[in-house]
């Protein structure tokens, strides 16, 4: 039996197991995730802080739609390196597996900025799943105030999440408006006055330099000098590709994954899809792809189809990538 391996369980990583037990039943597929939860909507956790939603509220596939496929899911292991040679993905407590053909669909995890002392600190997170909104969750009680740094989508979801009578929340950000890239300012604007009317204190225009506390968090400064207290500090800075697995390795990465129209790296039986590809021409020019859900399950599709048929020696065959021509509505943010 052929086995494929997939890296990820998201939109794309599920997408791509899906395709494959659809083409060829025959072809073992095995879903590694470092979250302890199967695969659900990540754009919708900010739901389920704000009490909107439950987590059952938000899943993208049920543990009947792996059984039923016969998909093997490891959950809560992380991947501590890959070996093309041997075709092998090592996990951090150093099990082996053996593959036939990988797809690497790990996406995206927030930057914490190398500029700012002191980010090692207990009470300092990002939000990107929903571990990071359980551990959030688990201090707040004890830390009434919480300044959250934000460049996207994710640092107001936590914003509004938390924005409660009991809670002091400070969003720090270094723009002169929301999400300048992704809104015109008419609805940033309207945003902003949203989060205002739920006591949420927005700081134009100011950076973290540096973190104070001795183990917790109980402070931190602005480039201005300004000093806030607060126990919990949360970092919604850029974004990075999750590829440190693929260090050392003959996959091209620049730092996103590089892919062919096909979705396939530089290493012939690797593919990858989602938020972590950068495709590109045979010239080395990029292929335009949005950042979304449904880009990157459409990816993840395309991977899985491809894959299949390269382990049918069908390479002849592969489909290029076409981006959904009707994507579903995905909102960026929901503050009703």
């Amino acid at each position: 039996m052929k086995k494929v391996v997939i890296i990820g369980n998201s939109a794309a990583g599920i997408s791509a197991a899906e395709a494959i037990c659809e083409k060829d039943k025959d072809i073992g597929v095995t879903i590694i995730s470092d979250e302890n939860q199967l695969g659900y909507y990540r754009y919708r956790i900010g739901e389920v802080l704000s009490g909107k939603s439950k987590e059952i509220d938000i899943l993208f596939k049920s543990k009947d739609f792996y059984d039923r496929l016969k998909i093997q899911v490891l959950q809560g292991q992380k991947v501590e390196r890959v070996s093309p040679k041997r075709n092998q993905v090592i996990l951090e407590d150093k099990t082996k597996i053996s593959y036939d053909a990988l797809i690497v669909a790990s996406g995206l995890r927030a930057k914490m900025p190398k500029e700012i002392k002191g980010l090692n600190k207990d009470g300092v997170f990002e939000f990107r799943s929903l571990d990071d909104l359980k551990s959030i969750t688990a201090i707040t009680p004890f830390a009434p105030t919480v300044c959250i740094y934000a460049q996207g989508v994710a640092g107001l979801q936590v914003a509004y999440g938390l924005s409660k009578p009991e809670m002091d929340v400070k969003l720090i950000i270094p723009t002169s408006r929301l999400l300048p890239e992704a809104m015109e300012e008419s609805a940033a604007q309207e945003l902003a006055d949203s989060l205002k009317e739920r006591g949420v204190e927005i700081i134009w225009e100011r950076s973290i330099v540096e973190v104070f506390g001795e183990g917790e968090v109980k402070a931190l400064k602005l480039n201005t000098g300004k000093v806030i207290g607060c126990g919990l500090l949360i970092i919604d800075d850029f974004l990075t590709s999750q590829t440190r697995f693929l260090q050392d390795t003959d996959v091209k990465i620049v730092p996103a994954i590089v892919t062919d129209w096909c979705l396939k790296t530089t290493v012939p039986n690797i593919f990858a899809a989602g938020d972590v590809v950068q495709m590109q021409t045979p010239e080395g020019y990029p292929i335009r792809s949005s950042i979304s859900w449904d880009n990157a399950a459409a990816q993840g599709k395309l991977a899985g189809e491809n894959t299949v048929l390269y382990l049918q020696g069908k390479e002849d065959q592969m489909l290029r990538w076409q981006p959904p021509s009707e994507c579903k509505s995905t909102p960026i943010l929901s503050l009703s």
